[in-house]
């Protein structure tokens, strides 16, 4: 028989609670992108935004800086952004969202055993 140790975070990134830290509506509307889409490019964010890269490059580090977000690691072609906390299990990294996913998997697999 095995275990998992599992901890889970309340979602605090509402548009309210983005505001009363003081994000700009760019970058709230940035972190709900990659909410919904699991990461965002700078590119990405010129386009959703309708800025200049200087522009995009200053509101992402700010992200960064406020420990909202976490840069991929590469840079320049092929970098991105992701939320900066994680779930833990083990070693590996699993978003919320996929965690969800998997415990539905588990249900469904066990209702299907009993």
């Amino acid at each position: 028989m095995w275990g998992m140790k599992v901890k889970i975070y309340k979602d605090i990134y509402t548009e309210e609670y983005l505001r009363k830290i003081g994000l700009n509506e760019r970058q709230i509307k940035a972190v709900m992108y990659v909410k919904e889409n699991g990461r965002i490019t700078n590119k990405e964010y010129q386009e959703i935004n309708k800025c200049f890269r200087n522009t995009a490059t200053n509101d992402l580090t700010d992200l960064v800086e406020k420990g909202i977000l976490k840069p991929s690691g590469k840079k320049g072609k092929g970098s991105y952004y992701v939320i900066a906390h994680y779930l833990h299990i083990g070693l590996t990294k699993i978003k919320l969202v996929e965690l969800r996913q998997n415990l539905r998997n588990i249900k469904t697999k066990r209702k299907k055993e009993v």
